[in-house]
């Protein structure tokens, strides 16, 4: 999923502070655009390896490098 179709619900649907819940998480497009517009959020995966592959997109978020 883009992460400006992401984005735009998430705003569009939500106020900061709010949850945002993915029951098919994937590579976490949903959690890693609600933690960038300050919503809380959980992601829910079967597939282990997505979830570790996600990790990546929070680190680079972390280190400031995407806004």
């Amino acid at each position: 999923m883009p992460l400006e179709l992401a984005s735009f619900f998430i705003e569009f649907l939500t106020d900061e502070g709010d949850l945002v819940l993915d029951p098919f998480g994937g590579s976490n497009t949903t959690g890693f655009c609600a933690e960038r517009k300050k919503r809380k959020w959980i992601s829910i995966e079967v597939n282990a390896n997505y979830g570790e592959q996600s990790k990546i997109r929070f680190e680079e978020l972390r280190r400031g490098e995407v806004k």
